[in-house]
């Protein structure tokens, strides 16, 4: 590779080191200077993206060079500020590099990359720089009318008009080959923005503890938008790598409808991703598969423990067995001997609500049937799947931010969703109360943190009685998340829905 691509493709390292100088500075540094430093990323990342077509399509030799200057100066500017900034405390570090920065921009907006389109017949008169051949133009025109067609005499009116219409066809289907081929980046700069964006604002947000289940659906809404965007670039940069996998993607669909997606003007970094994407897929089924395996494993422990600590009785069926005539299973409850007041649902093909004997005395009615409301919540909603799926995925990508969010936010909405459970049939102050007095021997309420240190504020929040949303807001927060993952399928449906217009 020389010449301008290899000058295009520096130019795009160099930009994607000045995003990742600026994200390791936003991890490092205080965090009043992370949100300026996230800025200056996203802004590095743009640059690399708009430096990906010089080095993808052809066009005047000297632009991928000014490209690369200006934008390397920028780079260069940006890394000996952050040299000199111990010496200079940091300050206006970000100024020079925004105004070298902008003035790329400048230049990128004055001077586009204009591509060669050229025709089997003869070309445009020379100095044009865009044009299609006639041999398809008169070839067009001919099969509209049905009678040849008189070429107009060069520096005619009709002659200009014809070469307008050329140029403006030309621009049209550069700009929709442009936006195909961009379409992978694309769907991977959403899927970055939502992973980034979305966190933030439920964690800002005051309402996911007053609607803990439609909380729990946005979560997942969002996760859901975010794997799906690494999907569909998946799918599409495998099919412009290999013809098998274009031709199971894109079995049912008119020829017309792949020609829009302009898979020939990809390159050879299409396979890369799509192999990259493809790995990221398996890892993340493999994680999945180990939860699992894994907490099967821990229920059958359990369940063997359960067995051995509490015998059945003659004629009782088994942990395992299921009879026609056996009762639901939020009704199955199983007592343990034992000193400390504990009760917890054990999942499976047939859950269990287990309880201690210390419980038992310890709770009244009330309480209690508020503490067996709090499990049966956790049983009749599956809280389990969703316990492995955000373990799994926070598992098999530590350094992902958007899946620990999401694994936490999961272990603490699932509770306060059983929590809502038992205080709509026993009532607030009954449900804390069981609360407290379950846990207050675990040390739970004192100044040091605990595994289980969540537990106080479910006490407040059920002590604080804040209202519900109404029905109008939690049917619009639910309907807005159904629509995120709805954005990237729209977005990697436009070059087929215009091809079929």
């Amino acid at each position: 590779m020389h010449g301008p691509p290899l000058i295009g493709w520096l130019l795009t390292a160099l930009c994607g080191a000045s995003a990742v100088h600026c994200l390791l500075r936003m991890r490092a540094g205080p965090s009043a200077r992370r949100g300026e430093a996230g800025g200056e990323a996203l802004m590095g990342l743009g640059m690399a993206a708009m430096a990906v077509p010089v080095a993808a399509v052809s066009g005047q030799d000297w632009l991928p060079a000014a490209f690369a200057g200006v934008f390397g100066l920028s780079c260069a500017v940006s890394l000996a500020l952050a040299a000199a900034s111990p010496w200079r405390g940091g300050a206006g570090l970000h100024h020079g590099h925004h105004a070298v920065s902008s003035a790329a921009m400048r230049l990128a907006g004055e001077r586009r990359v204009r591509v060669r389109v050229r025709g089997p017949a003869d070309r445009l008169p020379a100095g044009d720089g865009d044009g299609h051949g006639r041999h398809a133009d008169d070839a067009l025109r001919r099969a509209a009318s049905g009678a040849p067609f008189a070429r107009p005499a060069p520096g005619s009116r009709r002659w200009r008009a014809s070469l307008r219409g050329r140029l403006r066809t030309g621009r049209a289907l550069r700009a929709r080959r442009l936006a195909a081929m961009m379409l992978p980046l694309a769907l991977i700069v959403l899927g970055g923005l939502t992973a980034a964006l979305a966190p933030r604002l439920l964690r800002r947000a005051e309402w996911p503890d007053r609607e803990p289940v439609v909380a729990l659906w946005v979560w997942q809404c969002v996760v859901a938008a975010v794997l799906l965007c690494a999907v569909l670039a998946m799918a599409l940069t495998g099919s412009a790598a290999w013809e098998l996998v274009r031709g199971h993607v894109f079995a049912p669909a008119p020829h017309g409808v792949v020609e829009a997606y302009a898979f020939g003007a990809y390159g050879p970094w299409s396979g890369a991703v799509a192999v990259a994407l493809a790995g990221g897929g398996l890892w993340s089924a493999a994680m999945l598969a180990r939860e699992v395996r894994r907490a099967r494993a821990e229920r059958r422990r359990r369940r063997a423990e359960l067995l051995a600590r509490s015998p059945r009785l003659p004629g009782e069926p088994s942990l395992d067995e299921a009879s026609p005539g056996a009762p639901e299973p939020e009704d199955r409850l199983v007592v343990l001997e034992g000193e400390r007041p504990e009760a917890w649902w054990l999942p499976g093909t047939t859950p269990r609500l287990v309880i201690t004997t210390a419980a038992l005395r310890r709770l009244g009615r009330r309480r209690l049937d508020a503490v067996l409301a709090h499990e049966q919540g956790h049983a009749r909603a599956h809280h389990d799947w969703l316990l492995y799926c955000s373990g799994a995925l926070a598992t098999g990508f530590p350094r992902v931010p958007v899946f620990a969010s999401f694994r936490d936010e999961v272990h603490r909405l699932v509770e306060l969703a059983a929590d809502d459970v038992a205080s709509r049939r026993h009532g607030r102050l009954t449900t804390a109360l069981a609360l407290v007095e379950l846990n207050e021997e675990r040390g739970v309420f004192g100044p040091v943190p605990t595994p289980l240190a969540q537990v106080p504020d479910r006490v407040n929040r059920l002590l604080s009685a804040r209202p519900r949303l109404s029905p109008a807001r939690r049917l619009r927060l639910t309907a807005a998340a159904a629509l995120v993952p709805v954005v990237p399928l729209l977005l990697a449906f436009v070059p087929g829905l215009s091809a079929l217009k």
